[in-house]
């Protein structure tokens, strides 16, 4: 079997030309890993939603036996921001129970105050819980609304997506 040839000139940012003689397979792969590179490129330009320098992330586990109720747990988190907060070197420390992409989730029925539930119970809710300052921390703008609150009614309190809002 004669495979064919042709002549492909490869232009790189514009200035660098490349003449080369391949044949027809070998130009598609080269297509298809330019295609990569300019993928990976912009990826790496595309915003995050959150501003990462200087900030670090630490996974705690608590033990069960140690801190079975949310109080211990909440305590012993208190705690750890607090001790975190104090280091030499650190301008402020907050929570999260995970770090964007990372979502917990929760299988059930998300019910919207004077609206008709259109869940059947059995939808993925993806979500975090966060401390009220942690978009402080990230540098995660506010695109509309308005942040969480302290006190005992921030319990009930949530944030949404853009996507989310406008799903709805």
């Amino acid at each position: 079997m004669k495979s064919s040839k042709c002549l492909v000139l490869l232009v790189v940012d514009g200035k660098s030309k490349i003449l080369l003689e391949v044949r027809q397979l070998e130009v598609i792969l080269l297509i298809g890993a330019g295609l990569l590179i300019r993928t990976l490129v912009e990826m790496q330009r595309a915003p995050l939603g959150f501003e990462p320098a200087g900030l670090y992330r630490a996974t705690i586990l608590l033990p069960d036996d140690r801190y079975s109720t949310n109080d211990a747990r909440g305590a012993a988190f208190a705690e750890i921001r607090t001790r975190a907060a104090a280091l030499p070197g650190v301008a402020q420390a907050d929570w999260s129970t995970g770090v964007p992409p990372e979502l917990g989730v929760s299988v059930g029925t998300l019910q919207i105050e004077g609206r008709e539930t259109k869940n059947t119970g059995r939808e993925f809710i993806g979500f975090n819980m966060t401390a009220p300052d942690y978009f402080k921390l990230t540098g995660t703008p506010l695109l509309d609304g308005r942040l969480f609150t302290t006190g005992p009614e921030a319990e009930r309190e949530i944030l949404i997506n853009q996507r989310f809002a406008q799903e709805q």
